[in-house]
């Protein structure tokens, strides 16, 4: 399998829902007549899996991708050739009968009958997007304009390949184009409208999802953080592949509300009131003290326990001061 370019830890390498041994059934590496091609999901290129031609409406194997698989539309009721890509040889491939390649023939959404040339006429697809012109006009299509919406992706492409709406050039609402989000530096088709499609500025090298219109799940929309909705990453964007980017503002880990930073635990005046705390007759007869001294105000918290030593000494000598006085005057 390796040599081959298969995979040896997956039964269905091309996911189309044949195991790779049914696909070469002889396993010698080689595509056979009779065989197709376990590396390529379509083998006959009419747009249309192989495991869907043959009808099957669950994989063969265990490990194919069901996001790939497309499961035939009819559970096998009606087949094609997964080998010929007009399986009626009426002139029209199978996907262009099948536009929407599920192997259900639907006319009333406009399809033929890939097994019926007789209506091969009527499915006739004259722009070239891979979708007939009856299935165009039954959808709201342009059937001579292979990119209706102008965003860069052909009709067909849109409906089989990319699932994005094709009568829609912004299929999510973000603001920017189906084509740019995808990656498109130039249109697939031939009648897109230069003026209407933004090509991808960044080449390609990012893309976005067309069908989320918040391609990261940060909350922001992708034409809001794209503002020019070009597909780059210009100064003063933020990035629709980035999630971390969308609110920066909202973090809070570096600016902490408790204000812990500005602890008024050391702020306690412990330098500048009384010790004691509680309230005995000496400390009143000091705080009266205090208050007399300093004109009625009790300004305790001024005056520490160190200055009260120098405080007593010097109300001793007014008092013998007074005393003086009224002794002289006698």
């Amino acid at each position: 399998e390796l040599l081959n370019g298969l995979d040896p830890e997956d039964d269905d390498t091309d996911d189309d829902g044949l195991v790779d041994s049914f696909e070469d059934f002889d396993q010698d590496g080689v595509q056979d007549t009779g065989e197709t091609d376990p590396a390529n999901a379509d083998s006959d290129g009419d747009g249309i899996q192989d495991g869907t031609e043959l009808g099957w409406g669950t994989p063969q194997g265990s490990d194919t991708d069901m996001g790939v698989f497309v499961p035939d539309g009819d559970g096998g009721a009606t087949t094609t050739d997964p080998l010929d890509p007009d399986t009626d040889g009426g002139g029209v491939d199978d996907g262009v009968e099948d536009a929407d390649h599920d192997g259900l023939h639907e006319p009333a959404n406009g399809e033929c009958d890939p097994n019926d040339p007789t209506d091969d006429g009527e499915c006739v697809d004259t722009d070239g997007d891979g979708l007939s012109d009856a299935y165009e006009v039954a959808n709201g299509l342009d059937p001579e304009d292979d990119d209706t919406d102008d965003d860069g992706l052909m009709d067909g492409y849109e409906v089989n390949q990319s699932g994005t709406d094709p009568a829609n050039p912004d299929s999510d609402g973000d603001g920017i184009l189906d084509g740019t989000e995808l990656g498109l530096t130039e249109p697939q088709g031939d009648d897109t409208d230069p003026t209407d499609f933004v090509p991808d500025a960044y080449g390609g090298a990012t893309t976005t999802d067309p069908y989320d219109g918040d391609t990261d799940g940060g909350g922001l929309g992708d034409g809001d953080e794209d503002l020019d909705h070009d597909g780059e990453i210009d100064t003063g964007e933020t990035d629709p592949n980035d999630p971390s980017d969308d609110f920066p503002g909202d973090d809070d880990t570096g600016d902490d509300d408790d204000d812990t930073g500005d602890d008024d635990t050391g702020d306690d005046d412990t330098s500048v009131t009384d010790d004691d705390d509680d309230d005995t007759p000496a400390d009143d007869d000091d705080d009266e003290l205090d208050g007399w001294l300093t004109g009625g105000c009790k300004c305790s918290a001024a005056v520490t326990a160190r200055d009260r030593p120098g405080l007593a000494g010097l109300v001793l000598a007014l008092l013998a001061l007074g005393t003086r006085r009224r002794f002289w005057r006698g």
